[in-house]
């Protein structure tokens, strides 16, 4: 229950814009858990209009949070043992 808890509550901070928060939530947000590249970062795009930076950014950040995903998704594996029944 608690880690529900913590993806709703995680949820709620999406709402707001990234620039109202500390430099260390910043990078929490965009690098741990990539609220920004989900929502602020594709949204300012179509806000200010600035495609060329950001749509690089957003590319690296996916495809470096997906590969860091996938590594523990298959160290998980590797680790799993069914408890036979």
């Amino acid at each position: 229950m608690p880690a529900i808890n913590f993806v709703q509550r995680l949820r709620e901070y999406c709402h707001y814009p990234l620039n109202i928060y500390h430099i260390s939530l910043r990078y929490a947000f965009t690098i741990l858990a990539p609220i920004g590249l989900i929502c602020y970062y594709p949204m300012n795009m179509f806000i200010k209009k600035q495609m060329t930076d950001s749509i690089y950014f957003l590319l690296m950040g996916s495809v470096l949070f997906m590969a860091v995903a996938i590594f523990i998704w298959n160290r998980g594996c590797e680790k799993y043992e069914c408890t036979g029944t």
